[in-house]
């Protein structure tokens, strides 16, 4: 179910924000009410508070997350905002996941492995039927480098054209970036 929207002044431009909420959770959708395109852009994004708030330079998800904003503002497009610490395993199983990845020098996967969490539980039925109830149409540009966000949208119906985020990286967030190509089947842009 969509809520009323709201106008937000950002460092980026104005967006419209709507909270979804369904069975299956809920999220934000932050988009350019002046600006919608057919078939729109879409980023499905979860949560950082690490690189969000806290502005952690050891992952990318804060610069994925303020690059796909500044093209919404620009271009148009939907954010659909989810509150999935961890890969969905929580803020807890984050910070112990962190813990042994500074302790023991593994990535993300195996240290969710050692946790007993398989290294990205998470689902993507909210961002479906939140896209269902915006009613996009049936083809989407999906900014993304996660193929089971692709899988996802694809096993739903929606025929999916990826485009890559243009993110520069230092070395430090590179080296996370290439941790997830070679444990989670991640994408370059």
């Amino acid at each position: 179910m969509l809520s009323s929207s709201i106008k937000l002044t950002t460092e980026h431009g104005n967006l419209r924000i709507q909270h979804f909420w369904c069975q299956d959770g809920e999220c934000l959708i932050a988009s350019n009410a002046d600006m919608i395109d057919n078939p729109p852009s879409v980023r499905i994004h979860s949560s950082c508070v690490f690189s969000e708030s806290f502005g952690s330079k050891d992952c990318d998800c804060s610069l994925q997350l303020q690059r796909t904003l500044e093209q919404v503002c620009k271009e148009g497009g939907y954010v659909l905002y989810r509150f999935e610490e961890g890969r969905g395993s929580g803020l807890k199983n984050k910070i112990e996941a962190i813990s042994i990845q500074q302790t023991k020098g593994v990535d993300t996967k195996t240290a969710f492995e050692e946790l007993g969490f398989h290294p990205d539980p998470r689902t993507y039925s909210v961002a479906v039927r939140a896209l269902q109830a915006l009613q996009v149409g049936k083809k989407v540009w999906l900014k993304t480098n996660n193929p089971r966000k692709i899988k996802a949208l694809e096993d739903a119906g929606f025929e999916v054209e990826r485009l890559g985020l243009g993110i520069d990286r230092d070395e430090r967030v590179q080296a996370y970036f290439d941790q997830k190509k070679a444990c989670l089947g991640h994408m370059d842009d």
